[in-house]
Order: structure tokens, then C-alpha cells, then sequence
């Protein structure tokens, strides 16, 4: 199987990465299990969905209140790539990704509060007749590890201050068939149009063509 390698990243950094910074305490029964079936042959990619309530939004959007409810994403498509070329082609990949350590140890209780590190997770279907489909549209981790205790709460909002977070927005595209280079030169446009208001726009395809699998 795939080995994932970590690169450490600092608080800073974290909160630069993160646009919805809030703290919160999980849910009852808060944990759902989500498939993606790649259009081949193969068995459904698995992640989890997870459910909190929002006790103080220290950064985010105004939809996201005190009170309200919270589900992140456990969707990574990182891992679905490697999920597809694993069991397809029998290709066992060693991608490297930020990852975050803590500074003080996260209470186990699920009943503790805790605070976590968002950002936007995309990922869109292009079928055959070149039309996007979202498939997921959530707050996910920013990365691995992507939370802290509230004891470092002050610093947390001492560094939101300092570092704005970046105006980014990126996206993955699952392909099927895979597209040639060159081959969609507006889907820039159409990201921008699906999705307004950021500085920057990113995207990558990722081939999920069951003629590859």
C-alpha cells in the first residue's frame, strides 16, 4: 500500500493556510461514513464525515455561528489517487504532505472543546460531456493533525491577527476520460464563475478514467 510522507508545519503557517478557524466540541453521533465510486471496476474510495457544534468562530464566514453546526470532510483526494492506482494498476505511491503537531496534547474526551484548522475542499466530476459535477463542497482539515488545545487560544488569536489568511481557492477535477493537455482552455473561467470571490484560483485534474483502470 501507499506510505504517505509528513512535512511538519508551524502554527503560523497552519493559520496563514486556514480561512475558518473555530472552536468547537463534536457532536453525538456526529461520525458518517461517505464512498466515491470510481467509474471502474474497483472498490469504493471510503472517508468519514465528522459533526461539530460551533462554541466560537474565531475566523470564517458569517454563515458559520456560534451554535450552529459544523461537518468537516474527511474527503482527500490524495488519498483517493492513491486508492485508484493501488488497487488498478497495483501502484503503491509515497506522496509527501504538510502535516501539523499539536503544541499542547488534544484532550480524547468527546466532550472536550478543541480547535480546528479549515479550509475549502472541492472535488468535481468532468463527464464525458465536458460538464462539472460537485461531489464535494466542504470545510475539511487543513492538513493532518489540523487542531490544538484551547489553551492556546490567545496565541491562536494573536497569530489571525498577524497572518490574514490567503484568498486561495483549490480545486481537483476527477476525469473520465482523462483530457489531453490543452483540451478545456476555459475551465478556468468556469471555475471562477462556479465559485466567486477569491484572489486565486487553482485546479489539477486527476484521472479516474475507468479506460486507466
Amino acid at each position: 500500500m501507499s506510505q504517505v510522507h509528513y512535512e511538519s508545519i508551524g502554527l503560523e503557517r497552519l493559520i496563514a493556510l486556514s480561512p475558518i478557524i473555530a472552536l468547537v466540541r463534536a457532536t453525538v453521533d456526529g461520525f458518517r461514513e461517505r464512498s466515491f465510486q470510481p467509474p471502474c471496476d474497483i472498490a469504493p474510495y471510503t472517508y468519514t464525515e465528522t459533526g461539530f457544534r460551533v462554541v466560537r468562530i474565531l475566523r470564517g464566514p458569517a454563515t458559520i455561528k456560534a451554535g450552529s453546526a459544523l461537518s468537516v470532510t474527511g474527503f482527500d483526494p490524495t488519498a483517493l489517487k492513491c486508492h485508484i492506482d493501488f488497487l488498478s494498476r497495483g501502484l503503491a505511491r509515497s506522496p509527501v504532505m504538510e502535516s501539523y503537531e499539536p503544541e499542547h496534547a488534544v484532550a480524547h474526551d468527546p466532550e472536550a472543546e478543541l480547535i480546528i484548522f479549515l479550509a475549502r475542499r472541492i472535488f468535481l466530476v468532468r463527464d464525458t460531456a465536458g460538464k462539472l459535477k460537485v461531489k464535494v463542497d466542504m470545510p475539511a482539515r487543513t492538513c493532518p493533525g489540523a487542531m490544538e488545545s484551547p489553551k492556546t487560544m490567545k496565541r491562536v488569536i494573536r497569530l489571525i491577527k498577524a497572518h490574514p489568511a490567503m484568498s486561495r481557492l483549490e480545486i481537483v477535477i476527477g476525469c473520465s476520460p482523462p483530457l489531453p493537455d490543452g483540451a478545456d482552455t476555459q475551465i478556468s473561467d468556469r471555475l471562477k464563475s462556479m465559485f466567486p470571490g477569491y484572489n486565486s484560483y487553482s485546479w489539477k485534474m486527476l484521472n479516474i478514467s475507468p479506460g486507466s483502470c
